[in-house]
C-alpha cells in the first residue's frame, strides 16, 4: 500500500510541478468557405517570442479554396518551416484533383479533408517543433510548380487560393531539468510522511 501510494503521489508531483503548458493562438485567418478568394502564391511570416528555448507543440489548419490541386501536373504545394527549417512540405488535392503527395515531414502527424472539386479542403497539421529563447519565426508558404502552371505560375485567386487557420502553439512553462529539484523535494517530502505514517501505526 505504501508502495503504491508514493508511486501515485510522485507521479502527481512531477506533474503538478511541470504545470499546465501556456496555449495561444498565434495566427488565424479564418478561412473557412472553400469557394473563396484569398491568398494568392506567396508567403506570409508568423513571429513567435519565447521566454526560453525548448519543445513547443504546434498544429494548424492548411485551407485551400477552390482548386487547389494534387500531383497532377498543376502541382501546388504548401511548405511550413521555421527559422528557415523545413518543417512540413506537400502536395494536396484541395478542390483540384491529383493526388497526395508528402515532400518533407519532421515528424508530423496530418489529416486531410476534399470537400468536392472546386470546393477546396484542409489540412490538419500537428506536431513538435524545437524552439529559440527569443524570437522565432513561422513561414507558410504556397507554390505552384507544376509543369502545367508554366513554372511557379500564379493562377490567381479565382482559380486558386489559399490560408492558414488556428495556429496554435502550446509551450510548457517550467524545463525539466529547473524542475528537477523542485520535484526531488516533493518526493522527499513523500517520503518522510510515509516514515511518520509508518511509525505512528507502529506506536
Amino acid at each position: 500500500m505504501q508502495k503504491n501510494f508514493l508511486k501515485y503521489a510522485t507521479a502527481a508531483a512531477f506533474f503538478a510541478i511541470g504545470g499546465v503548458a501556456n496555449a495561444a493562438v498565434i495566427h488565424n485567418d479564418g478561412y473557412t468557405n472553400g469557394a473563396g478568394m484569398y491568398r494568392g502564391v506567396g508567403s506570409f511570416t508568423v513571429d513567435y517570442d519565447a521566454a526560453q528555448a525548448g519543445k513547443g507543440a504546434l498544429s494548424f489548419e492548411l485551407f485551400g479554396a477552390r482548386t487547389v490541386d494534387g500531383t497532377n501536373s498543376y502541382d501546388d504545394i504548401y511548405t511550413v518551416a521555421l527559422n528557415g527549417t523545413t518543417l512540413f512540405s506537400g502536395i494536396f488535392n484541395l478542390g483540384g484533383g491529383g493526388d497526395e503527395q508528402i515532400l518533407d515531414n519532421a515528424g508530423f502527424t496530418y489529416e486531410s479533408f476534399y470537400f468536392g472539386y472546386g470546393q477546396g479542403g484542409k489540412v490538419l497539421v500537428s506536431g513538435l517543433v524545437d524552439l529559440l529563447a527569443g524570437l522565432n519565426t513561422f513561414t507558410f508558404s504556397f507554390t505552384s510548380p507544376g509543369p502545367s502552371n508554366g513554372g511557379n505560375h500564379d493562377q490567381g485567386i479565382g482559380d486558386e487560393s489559399w490560408g492558414v487557420n488556428n495556429v496554435d502553439l502550446e509551450v510548457a512553462p517550467v524545463p525539466l531539468p529547473a524542475a528537477l529539484p523542485l520535484m526531488a523535494g516533493a518526493i522527499a517530502g513523500l517520503g518522510a510522511l510515509g516514515m511518520r505514517r509508518r511509525k505512528a501505526v507502529a506506536a
